[in-house]
């Protein structure tokens, strides 16, 4: 026996086997030409004999094969195994295949059989074609050497992901998942990114997309574009897969193998593989998780193509608040359009206005005290110097401004009065008013308030001039009645200026006898040229002043004691059954000039007032609520004006124009109180009474009534008439603005954006859905497939090659498909893609 040493020497293509006796003598063994080796470095080989064609891969040169052999008998070296039965003379020839995955030496002996164990020393399949590269050790397990048509089979190794995947898929899957999960995040930033009062607070990225006029949208369908591009290179990659997963795994028919391992390299989508899969006559492989899950692709990537019209169906109108602008416009007066504005003094020469103003916000409450004094407490209120359009969707002002500071204080009077009629009242109403005339005792009535340190006359210096004036201790007043037969729930309410008693004075003209209110003063005493109102408010009917009333025009009741107080009021008894509630109330109005801060959460509004017949006092409640005059307080959003956070004098304009503008605001109202209180009457706050006094447009006449019948708070009605009033004389001055001043203003505006969820919802259900199936193929075809090398074309159509597919090759040269089909009909296999036993290729076998 010999103590072999086998060398296998590829040098210049001369293969041999030469071996080493145990006497040393050297021997050489010719291999037949049907053997075949393949070899990667550090693998176990197996070896068989066959007797097919190979495809022959040409020799390295100088690479060998070296084979230790020894009897049965003798041990084995450490990691050698070594064995061989028969003749060690055999010829053979070995061949190298470059597509082999599993390795194996095939050798063809003489007619006796031969084991061997071996180990190889040579290059890698791999490094077989590169000459550059130096030998590594393979080890041989296992040489099976077998005469006739004995073979042997192994499993290949799975391939690495990047060849498997290869990095363009790979890319296209983690890639594609990070964009689309970037898209999803960036379709809900813009979904929830609004936040509260419209966007204000919002990121600058958002809000510059959603105040564009066409941004949002596109915005929209550019993200809708991205997802479905990306969805769509995901679903080519995951039917690729799925192909490879099936020719590998599963049985399918010769008739389709071509579509579905060409599918592995080249393919439109889910949707062709999807038809070759229902029309093969297994359809048990419409049941295959994978198959399931390319059908999942295939729904929800159509889904995806409807992306944009679901996004879109979500966008609603909403309000959004603009940036700030930088404005330079008209907001003052010049001297010259001061003189010219005309003097009105009468409701009936010009509308009234609720335009939108901004308020300092205050604590104070007109609730009376313990001695029935109600105090609203000075309040702040500026005017917007723009039009309604652009003053409904203000939101923040920064700049000049018109403001007024009102304040208003009430409380029980001491007085002694007659009543009188205006006329001979008869039962038909001949039109007889009630009049009330009297004296105020303000040191009785500011005794009983606790109010201390007042004074009775002060000496006014303005204009050039000088005016001294007292408090009015003398008073006539008209009060209305009820004119309908049905006693009626709320009292008939009127004002009455009472004026100032001027003492000396070196003007000429009345109008200028007005002082402004010196809010550095308390309001009680006469140096603060506070108004002094009297508010009157009885139940008395015209038929109850008919029978208890003067009979004559010149006829006199006394007034007698207040037969009760409650809070402000005095009640007085003019019949057994009917009052006249009174109170006395200093009021306090000027205007000046600021640069305010003022801003809002919502979109101001300018109610409606109106009066109406059937429920007269309803349509008041708008007006009301914006004056704040209600007993459950509302914010300044909710009463739909601004709400100012800082104010001060303008530095950038001289005192002397600021003066001229506050003057120009502020003669108005105060020349409709000199006119009232001359003429002696009441201004008539009620729609279904009758009195002589002050016509009042309807709607003020209702605002003025509901706020003291819902509250019982002369003040505030008071402070409402004073703001209206001064509110409309601001609506005629407002044309004549033609001195320009820089402001800052932020408004509002309308846009279409995301607002609804379901849409979104959808989509992102559909989306994750996607690449949920998208990653579960992917982790299946890592799993599953050995074969194929993904993006790769050649050897999806190589692997085509078998004794199987030949005569289908031939046939299909110039036919079609179906044809091919229909000509397979009852010869067609199942198959797949897998390595034959006898040649190691992957071939297309029978299942």
């Amino acid at each position: 026996m010999e103590d072999n040493l086998t060398t296998i020497d590829l040098e210049s293509g001369n293969t041999h086997l030469a071996c080493t006796t145990n006497q040393g003598t050297q021997c050489s063994h010719p291999l037949p030409p049907s053997s075949c080796i393949t070899a990667r470095s550090d693998t176990t080989l197996a070896t068989s004999t066959q007797h097919e064609s190979l495809w022959p891969m040409e020799p390295r040169m100088g690479s060998t094969v070296q084979t230790e052999t020894t009897e049965p008998t003798h041990p084995s070296a450490p990691g050698v195994s070594s064995s061989h039965t028969g003749s060690p003379n055999m010829n053979a020839e070995i061949r190298f295949d470059a597509d082999e995955d599993v390795e194996s030496i095939n050798v063809d002996p003489n007619p006796s059989t031969t084991t061997y164990s071996t180990r190889i020393s040579g290059e890698s399949r791999a490094d077989l074609h590169d000459p550059g590269i130096s030998s590594t050790s393979s080890t041989l397990s296992s040489i099976q050497e077998a005469s006739g048509q004995g073979h042997s089979s192994a499993v290949a190794q799975r391939p690495p992901i990047s060849e498997s995947l290869g990095i363009w898929t790979c890319t296209i899957l983690a890639g594609g998942t990070a964009i689309c999960l970037g898209v999803l995040a960036f379709l809900i930033f813009l979904w929830a990114g609004e936040g509260p009062s419209g966007g204000e607070h919002a990121a600058y990225v958002w809000r510059r997309i959603m105040l564009s006029e066409t941004w949002s949208a596109q915005t929209i369908t550019i993200c809708a574009a991205v997802v479905r591009t990306v969805t769509a290179s995901q679903a080519v990659v995951s039917t690729s897969l799925v192909a490879a997963i099936l020719l590998e795994r599963r049985h399918i028919p010769l008739s389709k193998v071509a579509q579905v391992s060409v599918a592995r390299g080249v393919n439109d989508g889910p949707l062709g593989l999807l038809q070759d899969v229902v029309k093969s006559r297994t359809l048990k492989m419409c049941l295959l998780p994978e198959v399931i899950l390319l059908i999942m692709i295939t729904i929800t990537g159509f889904a995806i193509q409807f992306t944009s019209t679901m996004l879109l169906s979500c966008f609603e109108t909403a309000t959004l608040v603009q940036f700030p602008q930088q404005l330079h416009q008209n907001l003052l007066l010049s001297a010259e359009k001061d003189n010219n504005i005309s003097i009105l003094n009468s409701y009936s020469q010009f509308g009234t206005s609720y335009a939108v103003f901004g308020e300092l916000e205050t604590s104070d409450s007109p609730e009376p005290n313990t001695y029935g004094v109600s105090d609203t407490g000075p309040k702040l209120r500026s005017f917007v110097p723009f039009q309604q359009e652009q003053r409904t969707k203000l939101r923040a002002y920064n700049g000049p401004a018109f403001s007024e500071k009102t304040e208003v204080m009430c409380m029980r009077p001491s007085i002694e009065a007659t009543l009188s009629s205006l006329g001979t009242p008869d039962e038909a109403g001949g039109g007889a008013s009630p009049i009330i005339s009297g004296t105020i005792s303000y040191e009785d009535t500011f005794q009983q308030a606790n109010l201390r340190d007042w004074e009775m006359c002060s000496t006014f210096y303005q204009h050039g001039g000088s005016v001294e004036a007292c408090l009015p201790q003398n008073f006539t007043c008209t009060f209305p009645t009820n004119v309908t037969d049905q006693v009626d729930p709320f009292p008939m309410i009127a004002l009455c200026h009472v004026g100032m008693d001027i003492v000396a004075t070196s003007f000429d003209s009345v109008s200028l006898l007005m002082p402004a209110w010196n809010d550095s003063t308390p309001l009680w005493t006469a140096s603060s040229a506070s108004w002094v109102y009297l508010t009157f408010a009885t139940n008395l009917s015209y038929q109850g002043w008919v029978d208890y009333g003067p009979k004559d025009g010149n006829a006199t009741l006394e007034l007698g004691p207040a037969v009760a107080r409650d809070g402000e009021w005095a009640s007085y008894e003019l019949t057994p059954s009917m009052v006249l509630n009174i109170t006395m109330c200093l009021a306090g109005l000027n205007t000046y000039l600021y640069n305010v801060s003022m801003s809002t959460s919502t979109d101001p509004v300018e109610p409606a007032v109106n009066w109406m017949s059937s429920d007269a006092e309803s349509g008041a409640k708008p007006g009301q609520d914006m004056m704040g005059t209600t007993d459950d307080p509302l914010t300044a959003a909710q009463r739909g004006i601004l709400s100012i956070t800082d104010f001060s004098r303008p530095k950038n304009l001289a005192s002397d124009e600021i003066s001229q503008d506050s003057y120009a605001l502020w003669v108005g109202p105060s020349l409709l109180n000199v006119e009232a209180a001359s003429n002696g009457g009441s201004w008539i706050m009620c729609n279904y009474c009758s009195s002589d006094g002050w016509s009042i447009p309807p709607d003020i006449a209702t605002l003025f009534s509901r706020t003291i019948h819902t509250t019982g708070r002369a003040a505030w009605a008071i402070q409402t008439f004073l703001t209206v009033y001064t509110q409309s004389w601001y609506a005629q001055m407002l044309p004549q603005f033609d001195v320009a001043a820089d402001a800052e203003a932020t408004f509002s505006t309308q846009q279409s954006i995301p607002r609804a969820w379901a849409g979104l919802t959808a989509v992102l259900a559909i989306v994750l859905a996607y690449l949920s199936c998208i990653w579960a193929v992917a982790v299946l075809y890592v799993r599953q497939a050995r074969y194929t090398r993904q993006g790769n074309v050649w050897h999806t159509v190589a692997q085509l090659t078998s004794d199987l597919t030949e005569p289908v090759l031939r046939r299909a040269n110039q036919t079609t498909d179906d044809t091919l089909s229909e000509q397979l009909k009852g010869n067609d296999p199942l198959v797949r893609v897998g390595i034959d036993k006898g040649s190691g290729k992957i071939l297309v076998l029978k299942a």
